[in-house]
């Protein structure tokens, strides 16, 4: 990689000032002078010519040029440091108008062909340039007239100065000595004088009594400001005197000669960019071989294209590739029986291949798209796939190919040519050497959404055509063809009236010519995309990091979309039928209670008016449907009814609607007698429904609320105030006083979920009825089945797809802000690892029939992460030495005198303990009395508790969060929180010094150095914000490690023989899971290369890594074979599952 650097003001002033400019130069008088002003063209003309003569001369293509630019109050730093620095460089008005006019026609001809420009405020471009320089990877050829940015050349930072390479304009000395030269002799140019009359020869002087070793001493003593230290060598050089004289200056010209490398892309002042992309041929004429040429391939022109495109591509630093795909009819059926038909969704398993664009050359400049499955026309016939396939054989295998969103690109060309590639030793039938932009732009910033025409315009200011826009097409009424595409609107023209079908096309309903520019419009801005993430994630020094984590597991995702997993809806059926009777006895329950309190439905109304509302009312009760218009006279609703009885041939309510017209109250309630069910009106969804029945009919107190918005806190002082007062109320009951009135108020934000329900019959039983505790039960017991039916039973019902039979859910990669997985069709994150839902794993089943299940857990993994990240002594003795004690234990251990009282831990001592136990020791004797004696059961519970508080605040759990987690009081949420940070006070400082640093940089780093990007949040004028925002950087730390640690192991399992010598299934990474399915006959030598993939060290953390191994017959029913890998206990497990099996 080779990259130019331009000192933009440089080269363009001295563009500007090249000769005098005789066809369209002017005179003016500046300053009582007459003064020459070259015109714009001419300046840009010569910019042009002198940037592109070094591009020739280093063979550095425009993509690669970074166009540094001053940003505004440039000089604002130096200025304060010495008021007349550049003093007197002042331009005409007219010669700073042609400037700006010539900047701007030079940087935009650049940026149209791939390269881009950045600056910084309050910062002069030198700076920038030393800050690139020093940053970048490869060869960096910084291009300036001006010498002073000879002292960055050195380790792979070049300058090409007026011809000259990397020569020091001021002697024959290290350039590194530059500073130390200003700060000695000044700069004339920059207007600062240095030590007085201490000029070259004098330097040189100094040079050859002394040498660099001397320079060496001076950079010190001006540095330390010690430079009076001189006087004893004034002897040997009587112009040492000047300095010593003149110290006060050559301090001050050392701090002006100096870069300033470490204030540049700071968080406060970040630097700023405007990007390039290489676009169509515009009319300069000596750019047209970078501008960008979009050609169409088909049969016609193969033979001729691939030839051609062989050179070109051996000379790209890589290709960018984009693929358009159809699906066939099953596909829409598929997507409909799962309510995804809108066009936001894509069977990507069964979608295949129209066509295929790539993007190449020296300056990425050339796109092709080639035509597989589209409409043909005359002379554009399509290419068979082997042809297609070919040209993406084209590219060398060490050459990266650059996609955005490989879990599409990967299976769909699987799909196509997997058994044409299926030999490849690395990549075993997937597209070779893969990079996906999609990921990059996480590690550049993970708070945006990363899809492409969002990234395009907000990164490169292009807006790209969409997928709508570019298949769908309108015609006049009955012209519409009938056999391709579908109907998808119907409208008629505002002015004549005339109607007009919208068809929507599927891209092998279309020609290649009509998707071409669609479809190479991709691949550029995947090329500009990259282009400009590689910049930036080398500059944070994260780009190796992205390399050596992200790449191979989206192979391994991609191979298990494509293998998908076996799922029983037989399973699931059975589930759900247990749910189903589990619902309809709750709702029994339910049902009577509310019919005994009256509730809304129960009892028929009377209407005594013809308000709106008693009107819709009566509708819905006669109709079942909700009458939904804002009309609100009588004769008017009427009119309303009687078109929808019209419209919906309902007899009964054009009888209603010539009632409600004649005001006939009389008819209207015997109609609405005659249709009433009687039924309670109840939806448990509805949180206005819930607060009415829990806290106003059954009187359920307020326990947990929801916090106010940042718009009510602004309008509705009343309300922050009394939630305020709440949470002070729940950290200390007896601290403050809940009146009526903000009983009132709390109750809009009171909170109507199973948790406010746990919290009621755990802490308030005493002030609930026997009866109304019957409706909280039943009430919770449907809200479970409820959201089982929306998270399971929905989703899992019509999710198997049509090809296979097999669930093909996505996994994607970097998708949280952590950069963990999502999941998605179905999302299998979802599935929970304990309580009554977890029996929904069961549903997964092995790959054949003699094979199990085998999930590798990470065992502790944030609390190992955390122990080795802190190094505090407490949590470190879990996990390494001989004697590893446990950390739920040790925080059980520190609660017991909290929770228990002092008085009675010494009275458990007395009891229980021996000479020398600590609270630990005495902890574990209490709990190995075993669950059926009174203390043992209580220390059982206490590290429960002890446990989900360790998980809960290394997530970053607050005590509210804690107590509504585990359905406890606040206060205890606190003693827990209280005891585990005196048990682990090094957890506690480090958090803290994470928060300190994030605070200072705006970001914080995982082991390996990847970023979270968190500046926005640490600027806000928020206190909240800022707080919240710190408060991730630990976070970051910690999960984002355990992300990286994770897919490290995807890596090594990809690597390994464990996927191609045994017969196995990757399924997902699901939570800290690595999930396969392994056949019976290979499970021990398996399990053992998994286990090693997992268990193996990662960065620089010393607390050894632990995967837990279990395997069942299913995902559900697991069988725990421990943190080691021990064949016996493997094997027995395995026949266990197996005798069962064989009995069924």
């Amino acid at each position: 990689m080779r990259r130019l650097i331009v000192d933009l003001r440089s080269v363009l002033w001295t563009g500007m000032k090249a000769g005098k400019d005789k066809d369209q130069g002017y005179k003016v008088m500046f300053e009582d002078k007459e003064v020459f002003i070259n015109s714009a063209d001419f300046g840009y003309d010569k910019a042009l010519d002198h940037t592109l003569m070094v591009l020739d001369d280093l063979n550095i293509q425009p993509r690669d040029v970074i166009l540094v630019d001053e940003g505004r109050d440039a000089k604002m730093m130096r200025t304060r440091m010495f008021e007349g620095y550049k003093a007197g460089r002042d331009h005409a008005p007219e010669q700073l108008i042609e400037f700006n006019k010539a900047k701007e026609m030079y940087i935009s001809a650049l940026l149209n062909v791939g390269a881009s420009t950045c600056w910084q405020e309050n910062m002069e471009a030198d700076d920038v340039i030393a800050y690139l320089a020093k940053n970048l990877k490869g060869e960096r050829w910084i291009v300036s007239n001006d010498g002073d940015l000879a002292a960055c050349i050195g380790d792979g930072a070049h300058l090409w100065q007026r011809g000259a390479r990397d020569q020091n304009p001021f002697g024959p000395f290290d350039v590194k000595y530059i500073p130390v030269y200003k700060a000695l002799v000044g700069d004339t140019s920059d207007k600062y004088p240095g030590a007085y009359k201490f000029g070259d020869v004098a330097f040189l002087k100094l040079l050859g009594e002394f040498g660099e070793d001397g320079l060496d001493a001076m950079k010190v003593l001006i540095e330390k400001k010690k430079l009076l230290d001189l006087g004893e060598d004034v002897a040997e050089l009587k112009e040492l005197q000047r300095v010593i004289d003149n110290a006060d200056m050559v301090y001050t010209s050392y701090a002006l000669a100096k870069l300033y490398v470490d204030k540049v892309n700071g968080m406060r002042r970040p630097l700023q960019w405007r990007v390039g992309m290489v676009k169509p041929y515009a009319g300069e004429d000596r750019l047209k071989a970078y501008h960008s040429q979009v050609r169409l391939i088909h049969a016609g022109n193969y033979v001729e294209a691939r030839a051609w495109a062989a050179e070109q591509i051996r000379k790209s630093p890589y290709v960018t590739l984009d693929i358009e795909t159809s699906t066939p009819p099953e596909s829409d059926e598929w997507l409909a029986a799962q309510d995804k038909e809108d066009g936001n969704y894509v069977d990507v398993f069964g979608s295949e291949l129209t066509g295929l664009g790539m993007t190449f050359g020296p300056n990425m400049q050339f796109t092709l798209y080639l035509t597989h499955d589209h409409i043909e026309e005359s002379g554009v016939k399509n290419l068979t796939r082997e042809q297609v396939r070919g040209f993406v054989d084209m590219v060398p295998r060490e050459k990266i190919t650059l996609v955005h969103n490989a879990q599409f690109e990967l299976p769909v060309l699987f799909n196509e040519w997997g058994a044409d590639w299926a030999d490849d030793p690395e990549y075993h039938g997937f597209l070779r050497n893969v990079r996906d932009t999609r990921i990059m732009s996480s590690y550049v910033n993970e708070n945006r959404r990363a899809g492409l025409k969002g990234l395009s315009s907000e990164v490169l200011g292009y807006e790209q055509t969409n997928y709508d826009r570019v298949t769908t097409k309108t015609y006049p009424a009955g012209t519409e063809p009938t056999n391709l595409g579908r109907v998808i609107r119907r409208y008629n023209d505002q002015l004549h009236g005339d109607e007009y079908v919208e068809v929507q096309f599927k891209m092998n309903e279309l020609t290649a010519k009509h998707v071409l520019a669609y479809g190479a419009d991709d691949c550029i801005c995947t090329a500009a995309l990259a282009n400009h993430f590689t910049v930036v994630m080398e500059l944070e020094n994260t780009y190796d990091v992205f390399e050596e984590v992200e790449t191979f597991p989206a192979y391994l995702t991609a191979l298990g979309f494509i293998q998908g997993v076996d799922f029983s809806a037989q399973t699931m059926r059975e589930m759900e039928v247990e749910d189903d009777e589990t619902y309809e006895k709750s709702w029994a329950i339910l049902r009577d209670y509310l019919i005994e309190m009256k509730w809304d439905g129960v009892v028929c109304p009377v209407f005594t008016d013809f308000e709106p509302a008693s009107v819709k009312q009566a509708f819905e009760i006669v109709t079942g449907s909700v009458l939904d218009t804002r009309v609100r006279n009588r004769d008017k609703m009427a009119k309303v009814i009687e078109i929808w009885a019209e419209d919906n041939d309902h007899s009964t309510a054009a009888v209603l609607a010539v009632a409600v017209n004649d005001g006939d109250l009389d008819t209207v309630n015997k109609l609405v007698a005659a249709n009433f069910k009687g039924e309670p009106n109840i939806d448990l969804a509805s949180p206005k429904q819930m607060k009415a029945l829990l806290y106003d009919h059954i009187g359920m107190p307020i326990h947990i609320i929801n916090d106010v918005t940042d718009l009510e806190k602004q309008h509705n002082q009343p309300l922050f105030e009394a939630v305020r007062k709440f949470k002070k109320w729940r950290a200390s009951p007896d601290s403050v006083t809940i009146n009526d009135d903000d009983l009132k108020l709390l109750r809009a934000k009171a909170k109507t979920d199973e948790t406010a329900i746990a919290f009621a019959l755990a802490f308030s039983r005493d002030a609930i009825s026997d009866r109304d505790v019957q409706a909280l039960d039943a009430i919770k017991a449907m809200k479970k089945v409820m959201t089982r039916r929306s998270l399971f039973y929905k989703n899992y019902r019509n999710v198997r797809h049509w090809k296979d039979g097999k669930i093909h859910a996505s996994m994607n990669q970097c998708a949280a802000v952590t950069r963990r997985y999502s999941s998605s069709g179905p999302n299998l994150q979802q599935l929970p690892k304990k309580g009554e839902a977890v029996k929904f794993r069961e549903c997964l089943k092995p790959h054949d029939r003699n094979a199990v299940i085998c999930s590798v857990d990470f065992a502790g993994q944030e609390l190992r992460l955390a122990a080795d990240r802190s190094q505090d002594p407490g949590m470190l003795s879990c996990y390494v030495g001989d004697h590893l004690k446990d950390p739920h234990s040790i925080t059980a251990s520190g609660a017991m005198k909290l929770k228990w009282g002092a008085q009675a831990v010494k009275e458990l001592f007395g009891k229980y303990g021996s000479p020398g136990d600590d609270e630990y020791d005495l902890f574990l004797k209490l709990r190995s009395l075993g669950k059926s004696d009174h203390m043992g059961k209580r220390s059982d519970d206490l590290r429960k508790d002890s446990k989900n508080v360790n998980f809960t605040a290394q997530f970053g759990g607050q005590a509210p969060k804690i107590s509504e987690r585990l359905i406890m009081p606040l206060a205890d949420a606190q003693l827990f929180l209280q005891a585990r940070s005196e048990m682990f006070p090094g957890v506690e400082v480090a958090a803290k010094r994470s928060e300190e640093d994030c605070m200072r940089t705006g970001y914080a780093t995982t082991y390996m150095g990847a970023r979270r990007h968190l500046a926005a949040g640490i600027m806000s004028n928020n206190s909240q914000e800022q707080q919240r925002a710190a408060r991730q950087a630990w976070n970051m730390e910690i999960q984002g490690s355990a992300a990286e640690m994770a897919k490290l192991a995807m890596a090594r399992l990809w690597k390994s023989d464990f996927l191609w010598k045994y017969d196995t299934r990757f399924i997902a990474p699901i939570h800290d899971e690595l999930v396969t399915s392994i056949s019976r006959k290979d499970l021990l030598k398996a399990v053992k290369v998994k286990h090693e993939c997992m268990v193996a060290p990662y960065s620089t953390m010393k607390v050894p890594v632990l995967g837990s191994i279990s395997i069942g017959p299913n995902f559900g029913e697991q069988h725990e074979c421990g943190d080691w890998y021990i064949e016996e206990r493997i094997a027995s497990n395995l026949n266990d599952i197996f005798k069962v099996k064989e009995a069924a």
